[in-house]
């Protein structure tokens, strides 16, 4: 099986997150364009993360070796020509895109932090009002 391999000029830097547990979506039939959390990026590589009430706190590392993010096109022929050759060959194959490059991983290591605020009431006075 031949599949050929297309890049884009200019790639996307993409990130891993590597988060200890699961996420769990309920009633949601379209993940793709479900907002997961909040994630914060400071200059000195930490890191956080805010799901719903739960906050994570993690590491930026480099990847020993960076990976390639690639899309698969629904090619059924591609006609090609070999460099001796003066006549197109034609042949079933795949063809990827190259859509982005991870060089990076975010890793969460701890347990979440559940951030609870306090529930104001209503008939709570003001201090040193009238």
């Amino acid at each position: 099986m031949q599949f050929f391999i297309r890049c884009r000029e200019s790639l996307d830097e993409w990130s891993i997150l590597e988060i200890q547990g699961s996420l769990e979506v309920s009633d949601a039939e379209n993940v793709d364009e479900l907002e997961a959390g909040v994630l914060t990026l400071t200059g000195n590589s930490n890191a956080t993360l805010m799901i719903g009430a739960s906050m994570l706190e993690g590491k930026v590392t480099p990847l020993k070796k960076p990976l390639v993010v690639m899309k698969k096109k629904g090619v059924d022929q591609i006609e090609y020509m070999d460099e001796g050759d003066s006549e197109k060959d034609s042949s079933n194959s795949t063809e990827y895109e190259v859509v982005g490059i991870v060089k990076e991983k975010i890793i969460f290591k701890t347990r979440p932090k559940f951030i609870v605020t306090p529930k104001k009431s209503p008939n709570t006075k003001k201090e040193g009002g009238s």
